[in-house]
């Protein structure tokens, strides 16, 4: 999980240090700043080129370990969340590479549904775009992750777009979401997962203590209390070179903490092995 050392300001633009490395760094340009400034009257144009010199650098390194800035006036995480996504995907696109985008339901689709409208006007053919999970049930059901978002107004100019659903049996419908799953790894030269997980640990639709979890394939499908779900597995998640997670509400404290602090087995809770991932961010309103 990249460490982030300085935060995004809530109001205006900037940053502010969020770690004890953070406030080093700000003691240390303090310490610069304070120098230069004893030493003003003396050699003036020398100590002004120092403090500049120092100023640079803090900022440099700011941005290098920071989130990166912009001017905002107040919390979105919703915002916070798409921009960064955004970012990333269109680093990607600037170097040329064919980007494999995972999307996913629940209160992540606002976050997906920006995104889109982010990137509105700009076209991408080297983009695809498949679901992490999906309830099982004909094509558009009204509780169909993929009918939701696009119901919501996602979509993105010059991207394939591949849904889980196809009008096909349980087993057929698993099946060829794994070939897809493989056929689309197999060319994608970065591939980026937007995820959300639950009060329980869960994430995609890989539930704790499901078959999920220990599935070999980078498909699964199996019955759950309210749906049969079809998720990718944690075979797959770790193929990714990126994740962005978001999470909302005070009931998901606990979890949250168990990510950043706690080792625990991804049976008990299958979000663990998100930590497993090159590149892990973590968005949340706590």
């Amino acid at each position: 999980m990249k460490k982030i050392w300085f935060r995004r300001k809530t109001y205006g633009w900037g940053w502010y240090p969020c770690t004890w490395e953070g406030w080093l760094v700000i003691l240390v340009w303090a310490v610069f700043f304070v120098f230069g400034m004893v030493k003003m009257d003396h050699e003036w144009l020398k100590n002004l080129i120092f403090i500049f010199l120092g100023t640079g650098i803090l900022i440099y390194i700011c941005y290098k370990k920071g989130e990166k800035p912009r001017w905002q006036w107040g919390k979105n995480v919703v915002n916070d969340t798409a921009y960064f996504i955004v970012d990333s995907l269109l680093k990607q696109q600037k170097l040329g590479k064919r980007v494999l985008f995972f999307v996913t339901g629940g209160s992540s689709i606002s976050v997906a549904v920006k995104v889109a409208e982010i990137l509105k006007g700009q076209s991408f053919p080297n983009l695809t775009v498949m679901l992490t999970d999906e309830r099982y049930g004909v094509l558009n059901h009204q509780d169909s992750n993929w009918h939701k978002l696009i119901q919501q107004g996602f979509n993105i100019s010059g991207a394939k777009l591949i849904p889980i659903l196809n009008n096909t049996e349980k087993e057929n419908t698993t099946k060829s979401f794994n070939e897809n799953l493989e056929k689309e790894f197999s060319s994608a030269e970065y591939k980026i997962g937007l995820f959300g997980v639950g009060t329980d640990g869960h994430t995609a639709g890989i539930l704790p203590d499901s078959v999920a979890v220990d599935c070999q394939d980078l498909a699964c499908g199996y019955d759950s209390a309210s749906f049969y779900r079809i998720t990718m597995t944690p075979k797959a998640i770790v193929k990714l070179n990126e994740v962005v997670v978001f999470m909302q509400g005070e009931n998901k404290k606990e979890v949250l903490r168990n990510l950043r602090e706690d080792d625990i087995s991804i049976k008990k809770q299958p979000a663990q092995i998100l930590k497993k991932i090159p590149l892990l961010t973590i968005f949340n309103d706590m």
